[in-house]
């Protein structure tokens, strides 16, 4: 769930924890917070989100502020609060420190890569869990900072899947980004 984000100077930890709570008490299932400032421009703080994990129907979150040190206070708090990442580029150093996975746009183009990553963390291969996570930072950043939604669904239609055409007011990529994109999948290992 995403924080509301059209009056960021309003948003209090106060404010933020009185509307999450309201929401789960009216849920019928459980919510995981969205935590993507880049996006919202509201960043949550560990004291407000260790205060709605206090909430029986607020058990997660997502972060896709890759703040490693933020997820950290609050596992060390709450180790039973999951924490799913949102970027590739940060699931090994999210895992590390108890992250329960990653929620990530890179999953929809290398779920292998990223499932082999994960075991060897699990099963203690760290040189090897340590060499597919370098070995996805360029794409992740071409899919997610750089084209975006856009390289994201030119990727995916690469690879067999359907992404299908961008929405306005987003355009499809130029003949250049394509071609960077297919030589990042080109490097992938699948």
């Amino acid at each position: 769930m995403l924080p509301p984000h059209f009056y960021k100077p309003a948003l209090t930890h106060d404010v933020l924890v009185a509307h999450y709570r309201a929401v789960a008490d009216a849920s019928p299932i459980p919510i995981l917070l969205y935590n993507v400032p880049a996006f919202t421009g509201v960043d949550f703080a560990p004291a407000t989100i260790l205060a709605l994990a206090e909430h029986p129907r607020i058990i997660g979150m997502k972060d896709s502020s890759v703040n490693v040190v933020k997820a950290a206070d609050v596992l060390a708090v709450r180790p039973d609060f999951q924490i799913f990442v949102g970027s590739g580029s940060a699931l090994l150093p999210f895992l590390s420190i108890g992250a329960a996975g990653g929620i990530m746009a890179l999953a929809n183009i290398a779920a292998h890569p990223l499932r082999r990553l994960a075991d060897a963390f699990a099963t203690g291969r760290g040189d090897e869990a340590r060499r597919i996570q370098l070995s996805l930072v360029d794409l992740n950043a071409a899919i997610t900072t750089r084209f975006g939604v856009s390289g994201l669904k030119y990727a995916m239609d690469r690879m067999g899947l359907y992404g299908g055409p961008t929405r306005r007011p987003l355009l499809p990529l130029r003949a250049e980004e394509r071609a960077e994109i297919d030589q990042l999948l080109a490097a992938l290992e699948r």
